[in-house]
């Protein structure tokens, strides 16, 4: 069951037609990185043949992130569509290195344009939390998957549902 379906629908559908913006939001959603993670990278921090990337976190701890086989294909797009010799994943329009403060411009675009509302980089973060918990992964590797260092952190993330809960006490009391 995934809470925001519609919702992720309605952003790929607006941003489908811009190879950068689709890539980012792919990105976040898959990676769950955060934004800061996000603007540090360089290509060459992203494995596409295993499909995961090395972020740097908080305290400077590196760990792993995955990529779907759709944002994959997406940064693959975005990255041939490029003409630059910069090492940065994201540029800005100036391509320079974008910094949080474009990622969240583009997030508030797409926000003002779907009528969506709090379209930011951490609701993505969020979002993949409460959809791998839902799907059944275990806590424990979401929390290492987000770079938490404690799991209680992670149950904070998770979105429960009235929906979620029926079904799981359907589960239980047959």
């Amino acid at each position: 069951m995934d809470i925001y379906a519609d919702i992720k629908n309605t952003i790929k559908e607006y941003c489908k037609n811009n190879i950068k913006n689709f890539a980012i939001i792919n990105f976040l959603y898959s990676t769950g990185a955060r934004i800061s993670e996000v603007c540090a990278l360089n290509i060459e921090d992203i494995d596409f043949e295993k499909q995961q990337v090395i972020v740097t976190g908080k305290g400077q701890k590196q760990r792993k992130v995955y990529l779907t086989d759709e944002a994959c294909e997406a940064l693959l797009k975005y990255l041939n569509s490029r003409c630059d010799n910069n090492k940065a994943l994201f540029l800005n329009n100036k391509n320079n290195r974008i910094n949080p403060g474009g990622v969240r411009w583009i997030l508030h675009n797409m926000e003002t344009k779907t009528g969506i509302n709090n379209i930011h980089p951490h609701r993505f973060r969020r979002t993949l939390a409460t959809d791998l918990l839902n799907k059944g992964m275990p806590i424990q590797d979401v929390s290492k998957l987000l770079g938490h260092a404690n799991v209680k952190v992670t149950q904070k993330y998770y979105y429960h549902t009235d929906q979620k809960v029926e079904i799981e006490f359907r589960k239980y009391m047959k």
